[in-house]
């Protein structure tokens, strides 16, 4: 098997990981919501809210793991190049887009 072939598996299986997640994650949180009763969105507007944001973080997290293989090949080292960026950038992110759809929705 091809890197590349092995890097398009890998992909894809962090886009269906992640949807799998954050499906359970939102029906976590209705459930929650409900039995203590906590007033809520509603589940299926909690759903876009965590799937939508965990989504656009996790297609942003593909792009700079494309970028970590670009600066590996021009002689960095992803570790101390993109690692701290790629974190940095998806807890900013992720809680900026998940602020932001539940003041959208």
């Amino acid at each position: 098997m091809s890197s590349s072939s092995t890097l398009k598996g890998n992909v894809f299986g962090i886009i269906i990981a992640d949807c799998i997640g954050f499906t359970f994650l939102s029906l976590a949180i209705s459930i929650i919501s409900f039995v203590g009763g906590i007033p809520s969105l509603g589940p299926f507007k909690q759903w876009i809210i965590i799937f939508a944001s965990g989504v656009i973080t996790v297609v942003l997290l593909i792009i700079g793991m494309s970028v970590a293989l670009i600066s590996s090949k021009k002689g960095f080292d992803p570790d101390n190049f993109m690692s701290p960026i790629l974190t940095t950038l998806s807890d900013v992110i992720g809680m900026l887009l998940l602020m932001r759809l539940i003041i959208l929705i």
